[in-house]
Parts: C-alpha cells; structure tokens; sequence
C-alpha cells in the first residue's frame, strides 16, 4: 500500500493541488489524476489532494477533455466522511451557485 495514495486509511481517489484554480475560481485537475475515473462523476464526494493537504472534495464538473473541477468540503476527514458514502447527486454549476 502505497504511502502516497492513503491518508488515515482511506485512499486518495483524486489528486488535487488545491492552489491550482482557473477562471471558474475552483481547483481543477485531470481525470487522469484519479486513481479510479469511474468514481469520479459529478456530485460525487470523493478523497482528494496531494501530500499533507487532503480533504472530503466534491466533484462540481468532469469535462469532455478530462478537466475536473472540485469543491474542497469545509472540516476534517473525520467530520466529513459519512459524504464519502452518500450517492452522486446532480450538483449545481458554479455560476449557479453564485446567483444564489
């Protein structure tokens, strides 16, 4: 079991640097940063990050060309890990939830 990969024993399903935003203002990386890209749809909560910096994110978009945007969940892995279980649901984009 790679040491990269897990963080207090739950894998890493996304890695993510989370200073990396573009213009939508969230974190982005590519699909191909998944460690299983089936579980990366939409709506779905899933582990992400890289090193030290590893949260509960959710999944806003996953893009033709692989582009996937995240929303990093606010609290602790502990705190947040009942999302890990819950199904995908269709998230609202990102401008819909600034005009809110």
């Amino acid at each position: 079991m790679s040491s990269d990969r897990y963080v207090d024993g739950l894998a890493i399903d996304l890695f993510v640097d989370f200073n990396g935003e573009d213009d939508t203002g969230l974190p982005w990386t590519d699909l191909d940063d998944a460690t299983d890209a089936s579980r990366i749809v939409p709506g779905r909560y899933v582990i992400g990050g890289a090193g030290s910096a590893v949260a509960v994110i959710q999944v806003i978009d996953v893009a033709e060309d692989g582009l996937v945007h995240v929303r990093p969940v606010r609290g602790t892995l502990e705190e947040n890990r009942h999302l890990l279980d819950a199904p995908p649901f269709t998230a609202l984009t990102h401008r819909d939830q600034l005009d809110n």
